[in-house]
């Protein structure tokens, strides 16, 4: 019996660590779960997206948000759908095509619950080595990620995409991982109306 109850005691005791280790701040899984816990509890909204875009906008609002970008020329239609593409010609290490479509609520009005991107540089090939998309996603953690949402992205493991640059902000959750050679996928996604949605839906 002495032996039993040593045995659940040390049991129980590895059970704690390991649930401490999961909660702990100097890792960055354990930041991102905080900052997830801390902005799913928030009453602080955070829907800046780019270019003027905001999380939560009605699809009206986005279309003539759309219709004002295209006349100053900043963007272009995409192929099918709500798809449409921005230039980045200086932001990154080399010029690249930011392309995005908002994921809509099905109510009425519809808004944006959430964001979805895709990045590729303009020169990619197959023989092109550097303008894969693990190099971009390197590219983009070191400084436009911050420069478009704020400071505070983390690298997380993942155990289909390797790795995830993801930061939580309030209600707003923005996550980039590698999808394939060419393309860095992206999901900005509002925590408000996706409370349950995981990190890679």
């Amino acid at each position: 019996m002495i032996r039993l109850s040593t045995f659940s005691l040390a049991f129980l005791g590895m059970l704690f660590l390991s649930s401490c280790s999961a909660d702990d701040l100097s890792t960055p899984a354990g930041r991102y779960k905080a900052a997830l816990k801390a902005g799913l509890s928030s009453s602080t909204v955070t829907n800046d997206l780019f270019l003027g875009l905001q999380l939560a906008e009605t699809d009206k609002e986005f279309y003539d948000r759309c219709t004002e970008l295209n006349g100053k020329q900043l963007i272009e239609m995409g192929s099918g759908g709500n798809r449409v593409n921005h230039k980045l010609d200086d932001e990154l290490a080399r010029p690249a095509v930011l392309t995005f479509y908002p994921d809509f609520s099905d109510d009425r009005p519809r808004i944006i619950k959430a964001m979805d991107l895709e990045i590729a540089y303009v020169d990619w090939s197959p023989w092109n080595k550097a303008a894969y998309a693990g190099p971009l996603l390197e590219d983009i953690g070191k400084g436009w990620a911050s420069q478009v949402f704020g400071e505070g992205f983390e690298i997380v493991s993942h155990a289909r995409h390797g790795k995830v640059l993801v930061q939580v902000k309030n209600n707003r959750r923005t996550a980039f991982w590698v999808a394939d050679d060419r393309i860095v996928r992206g999901r900005v996604t509002d925590l408000r109306a996706l409370p349950d949605e995981p990190l890679i839906p």
